[in-house]
């Protein structure tokens, strides 16, 4: 009954060195399902052998996928912070300590999770907002695959409290590796969620490794927030690191806020003062959008472009190159403008699980959507008259000389006359630029407008002369001109 083949030698004739391609030995052992310990897991096979395929034990799989899933301390918080909206929170306070990896919390007063549903929370594909494939075609929520709090729970550990509103107590309940440490306790708290990451991929030190440091993770994660606020200024949001007793964000909401009061929060109102804003409504694609941007007398250095699709904080290089194409004619030359743009799409035309952070969506008529926004932003611009002011700039040492002479000026001497120069704008339009007007008497003076020149022309083009500049920040911050 028992039979093997072993060893077959090609000899070099089949293109093999005589290595054992097949063996097969014990043939009543296979029968019975018999096989060696070392099959179950992979190991060093000798030269020509194949190692075999196993199926990976569960910790294993669950640690690969958050890694796809939770990147940095800013995708797990832009995960929590989707959860807070989903579950119509009207506040939402984010603490952040070195960064978020040591610590991140975030808190919220939404309706909350059911006792029933806490052993199951942060296992995988568990959610309350998907129940057939077809719906993701009309899909409403951020969540949908029930990935995010597992994934977070596999590189470190969650800690959460919550209450609904026909609960009497509060229930906490900390989670390792997708599962329950200990059954939910009770204890004291208000109605929402509270979610404490601690040691964020504490399993997983090349990762870790690879992070920024703490300062970089923080401005990122607080960029997150930002971005939030700006789309939803009903809701209020506050950001704060976890030893510091002043928020370094927060936006008060309210059914009377907008967008572009929580920009003059969040961005300054340098910035806030130089928007203008833009809405489109089309039937062919049917689409709307609606946003703000800042006109050609604010610039950066970096282009700066929030993008939600359908509510979703999203990028799409298209629509990035599309928008900057506009401003391009209008801006000196490596200068960009800053955009927030909230395009809303059919949502059996966007497909949004095509990325495992949803951080990139496909839709459907990208190019005529592109284009039509493009028509849009290129017509208010041409409304904000198309030009830049300039500023006038004399040298210090004119300007020092001038002082002087003012100090000397008699009572009954009168300046001159200001000059005043016009500057051609692309547009058509002009510019008038006003120099400082310099009092100057015969007698009195101890320096001649002839020395004046001279001594300015050494140090500065001529006082007559109007000297145009750009004034820009330094880093991504931008600057009117």
């Amino acid at each position: 009954d028992n039979m093997a083949i072993s060893t077959i030698d090609g000899g070099g004739r089949d293109g093999y060195s005589g290595t054992s391609l097949v063996q097969i030995a014990g043939s009543n052992d296979l029968a019975s399902g018999k096989s060696d310990t070392a099959e179950s897991k992979p190991s060093p096979t000798a030269e020509g052998d194949v190692a075999r395929i196993v199926q990976l034990e569960e910790t294993v799989v669950n640690r690969i996928a958050a890694g796809e899933v939770v990147v940095r301390p800013a995708n797990a918080l832009k995960e929590l912070i989707e959860n807070c909206l989903d579950a119509g929170s009207k506040h939402v306070l984010v603490a952040l300590k070195a960064g978020g990896l040591k610590m991140l919390r975030i808190e919220d007063d939404g309706h909350g999770i059911r006792d029933e549903d806490l052993p199951i929370l942060c296992e995988r594909f568990t959610t309350s907002k998907l129940r057939k494939y077809e719906d993701l075609n009309s899909i409403g929520t951020f969540g949908f695959r029930g990935e995010a709090l597992a994934s977070i729970s596999h590189v470190a550990h969650v800690t959460v409290t919550t209450m609904t509103s026909h609960d009497t107590v509060a229930r906490v309940a900390q989670y390792t590796d997708g599962r329950l440490r200990a059954p939910p306790r009770p204890c004291a708290g208000t109605r929402g969620t509270t979610i404490v990451v601690e040691d964020l991929f504490y399993n997983n030190t090349t990762r870790r490794q690879a992070l920024g440091k703490d300062s970089i993770e923080h401005a990122k994660s607080l960029e997150v927030v930002q971005k939030y606020a700006i789309h939803y200024p009903k809701v209020s949001f506050t950001c704060r690191k976890a030893t510091g007793a002043v928020a370094e964000l927060h936006t008060a909401g309210g059914p009377e806020a907008t967008s572009r009061h929580v920009v003059s929060v969040v961005q300054g109102s340098a910035l806030a003062n130089h928007l203008f804003d833009f809405q489109l409504t089309s039937e062919e694609p049917k689409f709307s959008c609606h946003g703000l941007a800042t006109g050609p007398q604010w610039t950066a250095k970096n282009m700066s472009m929030t993008l939600f699709i359908n509510n979703r904080l999203v990028d799409c290089a298209s629509l990035k190159r599309a928008v900057e194409a506009v401003f391009s004619p209008v801006l000196p030359r490596h200068q960009h403008p800053w955009i927030y743009l909230a395009l809303e799409l059919d949502p059996t035309t966007v497909d949004v699980n095509v990325h495992p952070t949803k951080s990139n969506v496909q839709f459907l008529y990208e190019e005529t959507i592109a284009q039509k926004i493009q028509e849009t932003l290129a017509l208010r611009l041409k409304e904000q008259a198309g030009s830049r002011t300039f500023g006038s700039q004399t040298s210090l040492l004119a300007s020092t000389i001038a002082s002087s002479q003012r100090q000397q000026v008699p009572p009954t001497a009168k300046p001159a006359p200001a000059l005043a120069t016009s500057v051609a704008a692309e547009g058509g339009s002009s510019i008038m630029a006003e120099t400082s007007s310099i009092m100057v008497t015969a007698a009195s003076a101890p320096i001649s407008l002839d020395s004046l020149g001279a001594f300015a022309a050494a140090d500065a083009p001529a006082t007559d002369s109007l000297t145009s500049s750009y004034s820009t920040a330094e880093g991504d911050s931008g600057s009117a001109m």
